[in-house]
């Protein structure tokens, strides 16, 4: 579908659904939304909370089917993501629009209840870490002071990928930086505090041992929890739930998960309301024997992670 204004009216017209080629779909509560390869958004689903996007002045309460979000003629999307009631999109620009539910303070646009049109979400870093990307030579120690400059100015950050939860977001920078904000009642945001809303981005900076983050890599949110992978592979996750801390746990800042991960580099993560799937690649360290005259009957021992221990394994030379 398209929108069209034309003498103060909205008019639709249905295009072919089937010559759409989805590469990416994502799904909220009640709605869902697809990017398609020619990096165009189509929503459909519930939209009473105006999660749909696909109207300027009133919100449309249901589409039945895949429906154009005009907003987006003229801009080329990358990545999409839903959170319960609100959506969210990233353009080639780096630029993040969210839209939908607000009273949690989930778009990070300040205080409003409803955003029935894509709305940009102004993400600040801060001038020193420009300056410093800026002027890679110059270290930590030699960068003068924010007090010592007050006439540095705050920079939009072009944003790369972008997690939804029930009522609070994360987003990842291009050079890996993490903000969040929104509902933080059980510490989801990470920040080390539990105020009820972070109403605008803040960010991630240290975790709960106190020590600098390391860049992040990819980012997920549950209803009251947020995971990350940093670069290195390694596992954080904060909130409350069970969030592989050894049971039921409620930190407000990142801790790194340390049970069963050992060896392990995680490369990919998906959340749901109360659970989370991890991916980490298989990795062999060693296989024995390593050469020489082999026949039937001979044990083959590899060492390496993501493997389990079985007599049903068989391999074909």
């Amino acid at each position: 579908f398209f929108f069209s204004s034309r003498r103060r009216h909205t008019r639709c017209r249905e295009v072919s659904w089937a010559r759409r080629c989805v590469q990416e779909t994502a799904c909220g509560e009640y709605h869902s939304i697809a990017l398609t390869q020619s990096l165009n958004i189509y929503s459909w689903g519930r939209g009473f909370e105006g999660q749909l996007g696909i109207t300027q002045k009133k919100h449309i309460e249901i589409a039945s089917k895949p429906t154009f979000i005009p907003f987006f003629d003229k801009l080329r999307v990358k990545f999409i993501a839903a959170g319960s009631y609100y959506s969210l999109a990233i353009t080639e620009a780096g630029d993040l629009y969210g839209w939908g539910e607000a009273r949690l303070g989930q778009l990070g646009c300040g205080k409003q209840r409803l955003v029935f049109v894509p709305q940009k979400i102004v993400v600040c870093e801060d001038p020193e870490d420009v300056m410093r990307k800026t002027h890679s030579s110059v270290s930590l120690k030699e960068a003068t002071p924010r007090s010592a400059n007050p006439n540095l100015e705050n920079t939009d950050a072009r944003i790369r990928k972008v997690a939804a939860g029930f009522g609070h977001t994360a987003a990842i920078t291009e050079d890996g930086q993490l903000f969040v904000w929104g509902l933080n009642v059980f510490g989801q945001l990470g920040i080390g505090t539990k105020m009820n809303t972070s109403w605008k981005p803040v960010r991630v900076e240290k975790d709960i041992t106190n020590n600098w983050l390391p860049k992040v890599k990819d980012v997920a949110c549950g209803f009251y929890f947020t995971f990350m992978i940093d670069v290195t592979g390694q596992l954080f996750s904060w909130g409350r739930g069970y969030i592989g801390h050894n049971g039921l746990t409620e930190d407000d800042k990142p801790r790194k998960i340390v049970s069963k991960t050992e060896n392990r580099e995680f490369t990919a993560i998906l959340c749901n309301e109360q659970a989370a799937v991890l991916y980490s690649p298989m990795r062999v360290y060693s296989v024995s024997p390593r050469c020489g005259p082999s026949c039937g009957g001979t044990v083959l021992s590899i060492i390496g992670t993501s493997l389990t221990d079985t007599n049903h394994f068989k391999v074909r030379f």
